[in-house]
């Protein structure tokens, strides 16, 4: 039987549009790809420090503004006070935005931003 090939979920992502730009977390903080897998059959990327802070580094060398959307229940405490920490020292103005769902670790990331967006509800 052939191998199925499976789709990656990106789950912490930038984008760069109209020069502004965005960087997605969405899932758990902290998440690692499943270990038993090998690195073609990974359907999930890893949400870490490391991985926002080259996010963040690469983005804001030609942004002014850089916006991070949040949908995620929280995470690795370890993790998430980098995080945040990447966040307070970025030399862009950092816009956080609750997409969803920015509860636990993820509630303190939100409150990292410069300016703070929510939807009334």
């Amino acid at each position: 039987m052939p191998k199925k090939k499976t789709t990656p979920v990106y789950q912490l992502a930038t984008r760069q549009d109209d020069g502004v730009g965005t960087i997605y977390i969405y899932g758990v903080v902290g998440q690692m790809p499943e270990w038993w897998l090998a690195p073609d059959d990974r359907t999930v990327e890893e949400i870490s420090a490391m991985a926002l802070i080259n996010a963040l580094n690469e983005l804001e060398k030609m942004n002014d503004v850089i916006n991070v959307r949040i949908n995620s229940p929280g995470g690795c405490m370890y993790e998430g006070e980098a995080m945040v920490n990447a966040i307070r020292s970025c030399a862009a103005e950092v816009h956080t935005y609750n997409d969803g769902m920015a509860a636990s670790m993820a509630s303190t990331i939100w409150m990292a931003g410069d300016v703070r967006h929510m939807a009334r509800n």
